[in-house]
C-alpha cells in the first residue's frame, strides 16, 4: 500500500516536470528571440572642409593640389578629405596669396575664412552730382570710360591703380577743374569728394565812380574811380537784379540772364536826382513847411530856436548850388548853428557861430556830420576869428554861397550895413553834394531867425 501511493506520487512529479519543462525552455526561446545584439555603426574615416574668400571667384589649393574655385558667393565646400594636415593656398589675380596650415579631422567639418589682401588700390570719387562730359586725369594720363566704373545710383566713379602717391583731376564743361594729390592705400577705398562748381559768368558793370552794385539785394562792391566794375561771382543760368545806388541820383536797376561761358557788358548810368526850386519863409504860417524839434516855434514872422536841441529842416528841399540868407538875432551868448547841404537830420555840413559866452566864443567853425557825429574840439577845418562882435540882441543878416564843393559865408551887421566875409569852406570829398538847408540848435544857445531865404544861382561858375 505504501509502495504504491509512493508510486503515484513519483508519477505526478515527473508528469508535473514533463509538461512543466517545455512551458519553461518556450519562454526561455522568446526572451532570446526579442533581445537582438545592436549594429555598432562604422567610425568616420573622412573630413569635409568649407573655404571662405573674399573676393569670391578664387583658386584654392591642397597641398599644392587645386582643388577648385570658389564661387559666386566666395564659398567652396569639399567633403571626403581625408584627416590630416594641409597647406592650403587661396589665388587669385591683382590679390596676394594666401597661404595658412589647416588640420582635417575625421567626422567633423572645418571653416577657413581668407581675405586676400589687394595688391591694387581703390580711389572712390564720390560726387554730388555726377553729370556727363566728365573727364578723369590720373597722373597727367587721361582715362578712358573703361578705365573706371560709374555708379549713377550712388554717384561715385571707382578707379583701379596702383598703391602710392597720385595726381588726379576731374574736368567737365562749364565748371571749375578740381585738382587734387592723394596717396592711395590697400587697405580701404580712398575717398575724394568732388563738388564742381560752375564757371563763374564775368559782368562788367560801368557807372559813376562810387555807386554801390547790390546783386539781388545783396551788396557786391564799388565802382572804383574809372566807374568801372568787374564781378566774377555771377553763377550761369540764372535771373539776376543787378541795382547801383549814388548819392544825390536816382537809383538805377536792370534784370538780366547770364549764360555758361558767356561774360555780359552792362552800363547804368543814373540821373542826378532832382534839385529843389527857389524856396522862402516868412514864418507866418508857423513852421508848416519844416521838419523840427517840438520846442521851436514860428510866430509873428520869426522863428525860435530853443528848449529841445536838434536840428530842423524845410521839408522836402534838395539843392547843390544855391544862394542862401537870413536874418539872426542871439537871444544869449550861446551863438548860433546851421547846416548846409543835409541828406538827412544826422548827415550835413554844420557851421558854429560862436557868441561871447559860447564853448568857442567869437569863432566860427565847420563840422563835418555823419551819422549824427561829430567833434566839437576837432573841426573839419581851422577855426577863424569872428569879423565883427556879436551881441545879443542885434540882427545880422548871414549870406551863404555854395558851388560845388565850395561853401563860402558873409555877414553884415545891422547895425553897420557893411558885410564881411566868415571864410571859405572847401570839402575836396565834396562829402556831401546835394541836401537840404536848415538849421540846428546846440547847448547853451537861444536864437531867432526871420526873412529865411533859398535862390538858385543864375551863375553857376563856382566860388574861388
Amino acid at each position: 500500500m505504501i509502495k504504491s501511493k509512493t508510486s503515484y506520487l513519483t508519477k505526478v512529479i515527473i508528469l508535473v516536470l514533463v509538461f512543466s519543462f517545455p512551458t519553461f525552455a518556450q519562454r526561455e526561446i522568446k526572451k532570446v528571440e526579442t533581445d537582438k545584439p545592436m549594429v555598432v555603426p562604422a567610425k568616420p574615416t573622412l573630413g569635409a572642409l568649407l573655404v571662405v574668400t573674399n573676393p569670391s571667384e578664387a583658386e584654392v589649393y591642397l597641398n599644392n593640389k587645386k582643388v577648385g574655385l570658389t564661387n559666386a558667393k566666395g564659398e567652396l565646400t569639399q567633403t571626403n578629405v581625408k584627416p590630416g594636415d594641409y597647406t592650403l593656398v587661396i589665388k587669385r589675380s591683382e590679390y596676394e596669396e594666401h597661404r595658412e596650415q589647416i588640420t582635417v579631422k575625421a567626422g567633423k567639418p572645418s571653416t577657413v575664412n581668407a581675405k586676400l589682401k589687394p595688391t591694387f588700390a581703390i580711389i572712390l570719387l564720390t560726387f554730388t552730382e555726377l553729370g556727363a562730359g566728365l573727364k578723369i586725369n590720373l597722373d597727367n594720363n587721361n582715362l578712358t570710360p573703361e578705365q573706371f566704373i560709374v555708379d549713377l545710383e550712388n554717384k561715385t566713379i571707382k578707379i583701379k591703380t596702383n598703391p602710392g602717391e597720385h595726381n588726379i583731376s576731374v574736368n567737365r564743361r562749364g565748371y571749375l577743374p578740381l585738382s587734387t594729390r592723394i596717396s592711395a592705400n590697400v587697405e580701404e577705398d580712398n575717398l575724394i569728394p568732388v563738388s564742381l562748381e560752375r564757371v563763374p559768368v564775368n559782368l562788367t558793370l560801368k557807372t559813376l565812380a562810387g555807386a554801390r552794385c547790390y546783386l539781388n539785394g545783396e551788396p557786391n562792391g564799388k565802382a572804383p574811380a574809372t566807374g568801372i566794375l568787374r564781378l566774377a561771382t555771377l553763377k550761369p543760368d540764372k535771373n539776376y537784379k543787378v541795382r547801383v545806388e549814388l548819392e544825390d541820383y536816382e537809383p538805377k536797376e536792370q534784370d538780366i540772364t547770364t549764360e555758361a561761358e558767356k561774360d555780359l557788358d552792362l552800363t547804368l548810368e543814373l540821373t542826378p536826382l532832382p534839385t529843389s526850386a527857389a524856396f522862402s519863409d516868412t514864418f507866418l504860417s508857423g513852421l508848416a513847411f519844416w521838419d523840427a524839434p517840438k520846442g521851436w516855434k514860428a510866430e509873428n514872422g520869426l522863428l525860435y530856436l530853443r528848449g529841445d536841441t536838434g536840428v530842423g529842416l524845410p521839408k522836402n528841399k534838395r539843392y547843390r548850388d544855391c544862394n542862401i540868407s537870413f536874418g539872426l538875432r542871439l537871444n544869449k551868448g550861446g551863438g548860433a548853428a546851421w547846416i548846409v547841404r543835409a541828406r538827412d537830420a544826422e548827415n550835413y555840413y554844420l557851421f558854429y557861430f560862436g557868441g561871447t559866452s559860447g564853448k568857442f566864443a567869437n569863432q566860427f567853425r565847420v563840422y563835418i556830420c555823419r551819422d549824427g557825429v561829430y567833434n566839437l574840439e576837432s573841426p573839419a577845418d581851422p577855426a577863424l576869428p569872428l569879423p565883427v562882435e556879436l551881441k545879443v540882441g542885434e540882427d545880422y543878416r548871414i549870406r551863404i554861397q555854395i558851388s560845388g564843393n565850395v561853401i563860402q559865408h558873409s555877414i553884415t551887421p545891422s547895425n553897420i550895413g557893411e558885410e564881411y566875409s566868415l571864410g571859405l569852406f572847401k570839402d575836396p570829398s565834396n562829402t556831401f553834394p546835394i541836401g537840404g538847408m536848415g538849421f540846428a540848435l546846440l547847448p547853451d544857445q537861444d536864437f531867432l531867425v526871420h526873412a529865411f531865404d533859398i535862390s538858385l544861382p543864375t551863375d553857376t561858375k563856382a566860388v574861388r
